[in-house]
């Protein structure tokens, strides 16, 4: 089997953001930080919470304009199968094709189960062809 992606896009705001971008955009910030927050509220700082700060982290982490954040097509054997998502160089979610449901997290440069207890059978393939499309 191998993975490959095909239609990338970089993406710096919402204003770029089909109805279906928006709903796994939504997916992928409550994935990473489980705030629940629109995909257009992703594109703007929002203000810093105790929580963060007293983790000392003193920005807004879940605005991700300016992060590298890329979409993309993953196909299995030349078949269009995943949507994937990553920002932060090191986080993202894979998306049943077409769809807002999560088949698999990447967390701290690791894919993972939707639920994070196991690593993803696909993670070797997947990063893979991410590493050939030069997103990490």
């Amino acid at each position: 089997m191998t993975l490959q992606l095909s239609n990338v896009r970089a993406i710096a705001g919402a204003d770029e953001l089909s109805e279906l971008d928006k709903a796994q955009l939504y997916q992928v910030g409550t994935h990473f930080d489980g705030v629940d927050r629109s995909a257009e509220d992703r594109f703007v700082d929002l203000p810093v919470t105790e929580e963060a700060e007293a983790e000392g982290i003193d920005w807004d982490d879940g605005n991700f304009k300016g992060q590298l954040l890329f979409v993309a097509e993953v196909h299995e054997d030349g078949v269009h199968r995943w949507d994937v998502w990553v920002h932060h160089a090191d986080n993202g979610c894979l998306f049943e094709k077409g769809t807002a449901i999560v088949v698999a997290g990447r967390v701290q440069s690791q894919w993972m189960t939707p639920d994070l207890a196991a690593p993803h059978p696909l993670a070797e393939l997947l990063d893979s062809a991410l590493r050939a499309k030069n997103i990490y």
